[in-house]
């Protein structure tokens, strides 16, 4: 090494007069700025020699020539002059037979005399499995809403994102100003970007200028640490407001960068195994359950050791008296976190020696080692090994699932057949089985509720006419159909001739005596059908209506019935008292309770949808119907649940105020969680409210809660100075947050309250404020009031809806909030 950086000096000092590192940094920097957007995006020099790099391009290691001007400028080969090199163990120039193997880099050019000193291989702890981040809204200012349907449109776009460690920053672990990056300061890249549940996930390459980085992850991941670096996007694209959210509608360009704290859940989640280190980018407990699996398959069955529950000491003492018990190895007496890398490493490293590897071919020269055979002859018994584990456990799952299919024999002996010797995954096996469902399904008719006629339909037509309706009616949707949702559910453009379809009723007269195919359904079938794609309508539009803001900081539970609910609250107990030797323990004082109640209540109501509405095809009129039923049911809970915490509603001084389970209003003088302070804009108040909740104590021992404020309430009116307040470094000249911004309070506009000057605060913890619903139906539901042949449709030709709701509230805890009511 100390040759080759003689040489480089050599060749740059004379026209730069750099330094070494500052020499060497610039070719670093020419080669990135020249091939780092290259499709690989992974090419990345592994070595600087005096006319030449090694780098690697993703599909190998190449001799690249470069030359350097006057001005210190570099410049590269062209890439069809690239010449491929391969590694191989070659002993240098004054080795003897003793001494040890030094790696370098032979191929198509002579390589004479370069000696490299440190393995071209990638370190252990270069790839790792990321969350970029988790849908929905981000922690930050101005808190946009990132969509999975958003992100899988333009997933492309975050395949090749660069990863950057800003040296320097000025919000939050990000530049302002994107174009202000460095090279200098990418570290790494994205790939193989997927979906998994509600994370968009990626493989995390880490460059070699990322070793700091690179070896911190690696320590957290090896000593269970939490992660010392959160990810966080910084992304260019569009978005537009949709009710109260700012909603990411594209992505066009994307970067990734390290930070403290991610604003969207970006997190490392565990290193990637790598065929250089076949069982060492997997964790500890992973290592240890591998080493049972193959030497002692039964021993942890047989101990009856709960493997999801089992820590990584636990296996290694496992470890130790499996081995005594059927040694295979010589281990010390205990196994620890301090030995425990060396020795599970030895193990490894004689277990590939005893599954017998394959004879290496011999090299054209003695002194040459081929190493990817030697590699190969090792961990290619392994990976035979753990494919036979993986076979067998596909094939438990398989029976497992086949079992609870309820499949007729036959299809599950197909299906045996197609997994047999595979190695399959769980959603694999899912989709076979759905698929033979499908086709049972098709050939069995399926029996339909028809009021007691014998009518018999097959699945296909039948569905694809309700499907089209179920489209009809969320094509009006907030959230509008993805493609691949047009295409399955084919909406119909006309709301008569769906009916039409449906029942048969060519003129629309409601009676049940028309067949236009077999097994048609009738008209009470018709009303049940749309009701049905009414609630299906509901429950998609209530996220977008931004009228579950609630749910932040409300307890939501189930209620088996409309009894009243009893909720007891106990104080706390004083410390412990000491208890001498040969004392008794004497009892301790009782804490009292309080107790807040609640009775749930039915809301709802009817609506009708006319014969003429039908016959007039006012599709409009109908899809209108359903936002605004929606609209009601989920406003109603909305506005009780802020009324009950509204400062001009709940606080003492103004008249009548709404009372709670002490008998008083929510914000009193003797509840500690009353003002009238104006909100400002420099957090000044806020930090006064998040003292004054800090402050409040239990009942009985008047220990502090330590209850944090998380969300402060406003009007409309108060919206922009809540944001001036609590947004990250807004209105600092020096880019630093204050003690407010940094408690990363949320602000929560109510947009219907009307007092302008008044405001509230919530804690973060839920505890305060429950919301109960009747067996547990969160959503209102729409049912068909009448059937054709009575009531509103017979008399009036009205097919009359109901909507139903069925909830009830109550403050629990007046602990958890502030109000703050300011005159004028």
């Amino acid at each position: 090494m100390k040759k080759i950086r003689e040489l480089v000096k050599a060749a740059l000092s004379a026209t730069t007069g750099d330094s070494l590192s500052e020499q060497l940094e610039k070719i670093y920097q020419a080669f990135w700025s020249k091939f780092g957007d290259a499709p690989a995006q992974s090419a990345y020099v592994k070595e600087v020699y005096d006319d030449a790099v090694i780098a690697d391009a993703g599909d190998g290691c190449y001799r690249i020539g470069y030359s350097v001007d006057t001005d210190g400028v570099v410049t590269f080969d062209a890439k069809d002059q690239w010449q491929k090199v391969e590694q191989q163990y070659v002993p240098t120039k004054a080795s003897t037979k003793q001494d040890p193997i030094s790696l370098s880099f032979r191929g198509a050019v002579d390589v004479t005399g370069m000696v490299q000193t440190t393995p071209g291989v990638m370190e252990r702890g270069t790839k790792w499995e990321v969350t970029i981040l988790k849908f929905g809204k981000i922690k930050t200012p101005p808190y946009y809403l990132i969509t999975k349907d958003v992100v899988e449109k333009y997933l492309l776009q975050f395949e090749g994102a660069k990863v950057y460690a800003n040296t320097t920053t000025d919000l939050a672990g990000h530049l302002k100003d994107s174009n202000r990056k460095s090279v200098r300061d990418i570290v790494g890249v994205m790939t193989g970007p997927w979906i998994a549940g509600e994370e968009l996930k990626a493989t995390l390459t880490l460059y070699p200028s990322a070793d700091d980085i690179r070896k911190n992850l690696v320590f957290a991941s090896d000593n269970s640490a939490p992660m010392p670096y959160e990810l966080s996007i910084d992304a260019t694209g569009e978005a537009e407001r949709k009710g109260q959210d700012i909603v990411a509608t594209s992505f066009d360009r994307v970067m990734v960068d390290f930070v403290e704290r991610g604003a969207a859940d970006g997190v490392v989640v565990r290193m990637v195994a790598s065929k250089l280190h076949p069982q060492g980018d997997t964790s500890m407990k992973e290592k240890l359950l591998f080493l049972f699996s193959i030497l002692w398959p039964t021993f942890l069955v047989d101990q009856k050791v709960e493997l999801p529950k089992v820590n990584e000491n636990e296996l290694m003492t496992h470890l130790v008296a499996a081995n005594k018990a059927h040694p295979r190895f010589e281990l010390p007496d205990g196994i620890n976190t301090t030995n425990a890398d060396e020795v599970i490493e030895k193990m490894f490293t004689e277990l590939g020696k005893s599954l017998k590897p394959a004879p290496i071919q011999a090299a054209k020269t003695d002194n040459i080692l081929d190493l990817s055979a030697f590699r190969a002859s090792v961990t290619d018994p392994i990976a035979a090994e753990v494919k036979k584990m993986q076979i067998r456990a596909s094939q438990f799952l398989l029976s497992a699932k086949l079992a609870d299919s309820k499949l007729p024999v036959p299809f599950q002996d197909e299906l045996k057949v197609e997994f047999k010797d595979k190695v399959a995954e769980e959603a694999d096996i899912d989709a076979a089985i759905k698929r033979k469902k499908d086709i049972w399904a098709s050939l069995v008719p399926s029996q339909l509720n028809n009021r007691g006629l014998d009518i018999r339909a097959g699945m296909d037509q039948v569905d694809k006419v309700k499907n089209g309706i179920y489209g009809l009616f969320l094509e009006g949707s907030l959230k509008p159909l993805t493609p691949e949702e047009k295409k399955t559910l084919n909406p119909y453009q006309s709301i008569k001739a769906a009916y039409i379809d449906f029942t048969g009723d060519d003129e629309l007269t409601g009676r049940r005596d028309f067949a236009r195919f077999q097994a048609t359904l009738q008209t009470g079938d018709w009303s049940q059908i749309v009701a049905d794609a009414m609630n299906k309508r509901l429950v998609r539009d209530y996220p977008l209506l931004g009228l579950d803001t609630w749910r932040q900081f409300a307890e939501v539970v189930p209620l088996s019935d409309f009894k009243t609910q009893h909720r007891v609250r106990w104080g706390g107990y004083s410390n412990l008292p000491v208890v001498a030797q040969a004392a008794p323990y004497l009892p301790l004082t009782s804490p009292t309770d309080e107790e807040a109640t609640y009775v749930p209540a039915k809301h709802g109501g009817t609506e009708g949808v006319t014969r003429e509405l039908i016959m007039n095809d006012d599709i409009g009129a109908l899809r209108g119907l359903t936002r605004r039923l929606t609209r009601a049911g989920f406003q109603s809970v909305h506005e009780a649940v802020y009324d009950i915490i509204k400062p001009a509603l709940t606080t003492e001084s103004v008249g009548s105020p709404t009372l709670i389970y002490d008998g008083t209003a929510l914000y009193t003088t003797a509840h500690g969680n009353k003002a009238t302070t104006a909100m400002g804009t420099d957090g000044v108040a806020i930090f006064a409210m998040r003292l004054r909740m800090a402050k409040q104590a239990d009942m009985d021992n008047s220990k502090r809660l330590a209850l944090k404020l998380g969300y402060v309430l406003t009007p409309p009116d108060l919206e922009e100075s809540a944001y001036k307040s609590l947004v990250a470094a807004f209105g600092q000249t020096n880019m630093t947050e204050t003690f407010v911004q940094n408690q990363r309070i949320q602000n929560i506009t109510v947009d219907y309250w009307t007092d302008a000057t008044d405001w509230a605060g919530v804690a973060r913890d839920k505890g305060g404020l429950e919301v109960g619903f009747v067996n547990g139906q969160d959503t209102p539901e729409i049912f068909v009031s009448d059937l054709p042949n009575v009531g509103s449709w017979f008399t009036n030709d009205v097919i009359t809806y109901k909507i139903r709701y069925e909830w009830g509230i109550a403050v629990l805890d007046y602990r958890y909030f502030q109000g703050s009511v300011v005159s004028g």
